[in-house]
């Protein structure tokens, strides 16, 4: 345009800079409307996720109307961020057209009046028509580009926010790894708290568990047990105090080689959507068909295996869906039993299973303590009263400790969940 007629071209590029502040502002707001719209997608997500797995409460409590109404408003929100976000990107191509049109019309206002006066001919003015007309389409893919790549920008920003965000827990600089000679496990005046700002979870938590021995942790339910658990494998850090296994400080090794040592069974049982084989080799990669097939006999759990449609290549469905909640925490202590780790952590690894399959795996989970340390929690003592020390947490101390005749004996807190569980007359031999 320029090379057909400068001054013309100069009209041209004196009016499309009109657009871009309308251009830049509606980009901004795309930017934040797609944030937002992500947020509630999250959000929507969640609700779907929560809503599916608690199906059958809901059915239970009818509140079948209650859920559609809250997911009925949740996508509402959804589609009116959507809308809300078309509309700013479809406003864009407006703008650019009346734009594009002043253009033009300055041009041929102005081509009209320079071919009167014979500066120019009617032949230019075509060509410079017609590029002009070939310079609105690109004009306006800019204009849409500018709204789109603000969308995406505020989609990295929430992926680099998780990024950059720090891990929690690392390995310490010259970090070495863990050498398990015998298995013992030293707590030293631990104390935790979730929030920085928040009561302690534990206060001044100190017991050892010696090598090959059984340590229980009972007590009511928010005494801090299963906090204990999960401050041996670095699931978080304590604030204060130490753990050591076999006199090595647990925050000056390797985060691998300490989970390594390790073998937990929790009271959720998380299966995960593949076979029954494939959940239980889970416990040790790469394992043989064999080793997985001997821990489920471990466990308890080859004959229920057996019994499925394809056996241990049975789909287990997602979250272990398509079994019992017994079956599923067989298949998770098959897995720890595969694992074969030094130090075993069991929270209310029973507490899904009848009696008479928890018979089968106390049998079997007595077995696999032998010769490893052993952290229980339980809430059924019946099942800890044979344990090497019995620790008793009450709001995140520990208030008595000893074997359970030990702590019959004394008469506190131990003595009185045993009178609520009805087992008080039974006495070690």
């Amino acid at each position: 345009m320029i090379w057909l007629d400068w001054l013309m071209a100069l009209v041209v590029i004196a009016v499309y800079p009109m657009a871009i502040g309308p251009i830049i502002s509606i980009g901004n707001r795309q930017r934040k409307a797609s944030g937002d719209l992500q947020k509630h997608m999250e959000g929507v997500t969640a609700l779907l996720a929560e809503t599916l797995n608690g199906a059958r409460m809901i059915k239970a409590y009818q509140r079948e109307d209650a859920e559609t109404t809250r997911i009925r408003h949740a996508f509402d929100g959804l589609y009116g961020r959507l809308v809300g976000l078309l509309t700013g990107r479809a406003k864009i191509d407006p703008i650019l057209e009346v734009v594009g049109g002043i253009a033009v019309g300055g041009v041929v206002a102005l081509a009209s009046w320079r071919v009167a006066n014979g500066d120019m001919q009617v032949g230019d003015v075509i060509a410079f028509i017609t590029t002009l007309i070939l310079l609105v389409q690109p004009v306006r893919a800019i204009g849409t580009l500018n709204a789109v790549t603000q969308e995406g920008l505020a989609a990295c920003e929430r992926i680099l926010n998780l990024l950059d965000k720090p891990r929690e827990i690392n390995d310490p600089p010259g970090a070495v790894a863990l050498t398990v000679k015998k298995g013992r496990v030293d707590y030293d005046r631990i104390r935790f708290a979730y929030d920085t700002d928040g009561a302690d979870v534990l206060n001044e938590i100190s017991f050892t568990a010696e090598a090959g021995k059984t340590v229980a942790l009972v007590g009511p339910s928010g005494a801090g047990k299963t906090t204990v658990i999960n401050l041996l494998p670095r699931f978080y850090d304590a604030i204060s105090g130490q753990i050591t296994i076999d006199g090595q400080p647990i925050n000056t090794i390797q985060i691998e080689s300490l989970r390594k040592a390790v073998s937990l069974v929790s009271q959720e049982s998380v299966l995960f959507d593949d076979t029954v084989a494939a959940n239980i080799g889970f416990g040790r990669k790469g394992a043989s068909r064999e080793a997985i097939v001997l821990a489920a006999r471990d466990a308890a759990a080859d004959r229920f295996i057996q019994a499925l449609p394809d056996g241990y290549d049975t789909n287990v469905g997602a979250m272990g869906n398509r079994l019992s909640g017994g079956q599923r925490q067989r298949i998770a202590i098959a897995r720890a039993m595969l694992k074969d780790a030094p130090i075993l952590l069991l929270d209310e690894a029973t507490a899904a299973l009848d009696a008479d399959s928890e018979q089968q795996v106390q049998s079997a989970l007595k077995k696999l303590q032998m010769g490893r340390t052993t952290l229980v929690v339980a809430h059924r003592l019946a099942t800890v009263r044979n344990a090497d020390l019995i620790l008793v947490l009450e709001d995140g101390r520990i208030t008595e400790q000893g074997t359970h005749n030990v702590l019959l004996a004394k008469g506190g807190l131990y003595t009185r969940l045993c009178q609520l569980q009805f087992f008080t007359g039974y006495k070690e031999t």
